[in-house]
């Protein structure tokens, strides 16, 4: 379906001229977002371990023949 990737250093700035972006991570002080294509939010949240999660969701949504391949659960068995 296509997909794009912004990630921001924790010391990096976000150029949002309205403040509309910065005011919507800042309210419940969100990390991470993922977007749908439709612009819609599929996932939001503070800490990357919820960011792989749901990345193994999107995934599995888009292809849930495939095996778990990314993410937190992938780390975690690979580690064994």
């Amino acid at each position: 379906i296509g997909g794009q990737m912004l990630l921001l250093a924790p010391s990096a700035t976000l150029n949002d001229e309205t403040g509309v972006l910065q005011s919507w991570f800042d309210t419940d002080h969100t990390r991470w977002a993922i977007l749908r294509p439709d612009r819609y939010v599929f996932a939001k949240g503070t800490r990357p371990a919820e960011a792989a999660d749901a990345l193994d969701l999107l995934f599995h949504q888009l292809r849930p023949e495939r095996p778990q391949a990314h993410g937190r659960r992938h780390a975690q068995e690979t580690a064994r």
